[in-house]
Parts: C-alpha cells; structure tokens; sequence
C-alpha cells in the first residue's frame, strides 16, 4: 500500500508517495472540503482536494456548481500544522475534527519560518 504524507521543506510542504516527491507546495496548503449538517445538525466535512491552490482552486471551480449534492464547498489555505495536514489526508474521517479544530481555534497555525523543521515533521531529536 501507498504512503502519502507531508512534510515541509525550506518554506514548501512537500507531498510525498513512499520516497518520490509528488508536489511542491510554497509554505501555505490550499484544501477543498464539502462541509454540511447531518441528521442531528451536527457539522460533517469531507476532504476533495488538497496541495497547490491553483489546482485546489480548479477543482473548486468544477465542484462548485454540485453544492446542492455536497453541501458547502469551502477552500481554506494556510500554513496547517503537518501532523494535522497527514491526519486529514490519510484518515477519511478527520476533515470534520479538523475543521472543528480550526474553528474553535484549538489550532495553532504555523508561521512563515519555522525554527525547527525536523520537529514541525515529527521526528524527535
């Protein structure tokens, strides 16, 4: 089976498959979620799109138009924690902690230039 994952690079999130790079992304990450109620009016999102806000964007674009099947389409970009970012791409069910998590400001965006790269990706010294 196939990794995908994040890390971050100089000023770039990197999207990785195993050990190839995928996409270079400068140090901000553009996501597509579907974001709606269920049947307790209890938020649900799912994840469509994420990397480069061009792409992101284009897909946007295309989905906009089937909100009415999706709920709210939204794009959100910034500077997401990596560990956050590869819950949310590997784990099917997390757009909605994630987008909770942002909401009630329970996540710490990073800054422009990070400190300590190795720690930002999780490896301990």
């Amino acid at each position: 089976m196939r990794e995908y994952f994040y890390k971050v690079e100089g000023n770039e999130y990197v999207l990785y498959c195993d050990d190839k790079v995928i996409v270079r992304s400068p140090y901000s990450i553009s996501l597509c979620i579907a974001k709606s109620l269920d049947n307790n009016n209890k938020i649900e999102c799912i994840l469509h799109k994420h990397g480069l806000h061009e792409n992101v964007k284009a897909f946007y674009e295309k989905a906009k138009p089937l909100e009415d099947i999706f709920g709210s389409i939204l794009i959100l970009k910034g500077r997401f924690p990596v560990s956050e970012i590869n819950k949310l791409i590997n784990n099917t069910g997390y757009a909605t902690k994630f987008y909770n998590n942002l909401l009630e400001g329970n996540m710490e965006l990073e800054s422009s230039i990070h400190p300590d790269i190795d720690e930002m990706n999780g490896y301990d010294s």
